[in-house]
């Protein structure tokens, strides 16, 4: 860690900035009680926040990759963002100031549009990423703390402005479609409501190899809607080989029908022995988000790691339901051999969308405190957003998690963040000591582990 000489002010020396960095001085801190030796800390992390506010750019003399340089960048001026919204937590009227004139570009236009892809921005960079994703923003989380303790009438405003700029919400959107199926529909249709007219003429399209075979495939849709097995055994075959269709032939398979989805779990499940198809493997990710959700747990306990991961990764970005949850839950607590991407997967879709209602958040608390008995340092950081994004799990058990994480480089901002939240003053010598020699140019945790002592010692000073 290293900030360059004289940002304390003129004659300051290199020297010291580095003793402050390594923990402070090797003398013991001034004082005897334990409620002095905090006040120090407090004073000697604000300090040092005061001191990181006046660098204006980092140091990349060590960095000789062109994108981790660029990447460094936009966590230095996270880390400026953070460092200003501590000193705005604590009331300083100069940080409110900037704070306000930050504001003032996104009440002129709360949905970033013009501002989104600026090349100079002026404002809170977390609002220019998606109304959704920025919801559950650590920023703006902090921000609305700040606010609310000090500028109601602001924070108020502003929540009222996020609140028109949010999109529906996602149960209300409808299921996504992945390729333009009215023709398949209309064919269906045709075939459900005039079956006697319509068989022949589609079985017909179905045989004739001259015709374009996105047509084929949806005559045999149609067909297999009802149960016809021309329709079924042609989606067979085209789920197991290459028709040039990608995942299309196993996903009208699955939405044909119940016969349908028998014929897409029989052969699913004698893949899953050896090679499943590109066609079936990829219908997972793809099919209708409510065949999916019926079928998530045995998509899950599918032993090939390919398909299972297809599973995994759609699993990020669903929305659960209290009946859901449970099942996914019943699911790892009968399978305990589940690889852990599987928990991973539910953790990153909790911190995405939060539940709601009071049974599923319950069951998904105690779930999260649950995995902390054997929860390792990889977890922990998605672990640590689902309960910032949506308090899931407990103030004492995730503490516990956060303060041994402290020491691993992955996981220590969000153990810092976590520990703001839910920690106690007792916890700031155990954060000032956790503040070693680091190689971070974008000064991201020592940032973050300032702001945690100023919040859990901002009632020892009002």
């Amino acid at each position: 860690m290293h900030l360059p000489p004289g940002c304390l002010g003129p004659g300051s020396s290199g020297l010291l900035i580095v003793g402050m960095f390594l923990g402070g001085c090797s003398t013991p801190i001034a004082g005897n009680s334990r409620y002095e030796e905090i006040l120090s800390i407090r004073q000697r992390a604000l300090e040092q926040l005061r001191a990181f506010q006046s660098i204006q750019k980092p140091d990349l003399s060590s960095i000789h990759d062109e994108h981790i340089g660029r990447a460094t960048v936009r966590n230095f001026i996270r880390s400026q963002e953070t460092a200003l919204l501590a000193l705005a937590w604590i009331g300083e009227p100069k940080a409110l100031e900037q704070v306000e004139e930050k504001l003032s570009g996104f009440f002129k236009d709360p949905a970033q549009k013009e501002q989104r892809y600026a090349m100079r921005y002026e404002g809170f960079n977390f609002f220019t990423a998606d109304p959704d994703e920025r919801a559950t923003d650590p920023g703006l989380t902090l921000l609305l703390g700040a606010l609310d303790r000090h500028r109601p009438e602001l924070a108020e405003r502003l929540r009222a402005g996020l609140l028109g700029s949010r999109r529906l919400p996602r149960e209300k959107r409808g299921p996504f479609v992945w390729t333009d199926n009215r023709e398949r529909d209309r064919m269906a249709l045709w075939m459900k409501s005039r079956p006697e007219d319509a068989e022949l003429p589609l079985t017909a399209l179905l045989r004739n190899e001259e015709i374009d075979v996105n047509k084929r495939c949806d005559a045999a849709y149609a067909l297999a809607s009802m149960g016809n097995v021309r329709g079924l055994e042609w989606l067979r075959a085209g789920s197991l080989g290459n028709l040039g269709l990608g995942a299309r032939p196993a996903i009208h398979l699955l939405e044909s029908g119940p016969e349908g989805e028998a014929l897409y779990w029989q052969e699913l499940r004698k893949g899953d022995a050896g090679r499943i198809s590109y066609a079936l493997k990829t219908s997972i990710a793809e099919c209708r988000e409510d065949l999916f959700l019926k079928y998530l747990t045995d998509f899950l306990g599918l032993k090939n790691q390919e398909a299972r991961i297809q599973a995994q990764l759609r699993m990020h970005r669903i929305s659960f339901s209290g009946e859901l949850l449970d099942r996914v839950l019943e699911f790892l607590d009968k399978n305990p051999e589940a690889d852990d991407e599987t928990r991973h997967s539910l953790v990153e879709s909790l911190c995405f969308s939060p539940p709601h209602d009071a049974s599923t958040r319950a069951a998904a608390s105690l779930w999260m405190d649950h995995l902390e008995r054997g929860g390792t340092a990889g977890q922990w950081p998605s672990v640590a957003r689902a309960f910032l994004a949506g308090r899931l799990g407990s103030n004492q058990v995730m503490s516990r998690w956060a303060r041994r994480c402290l020491a691993d480089p992955a996981g220590s901002i969000v153990s810092y963040d976590v520990l703001a939240e839910a920690g106690s003053p007792d916890d700031v010598p155990m954060i000032w000591n956790s503040l070693q020699e680091r190689s971070d140019p974008a000064y991201g945790a020592p940032v973050h582990a300032w702001l945690a002592i100023l919040r859990l010692t901002s009632n020892m000073t009002e």
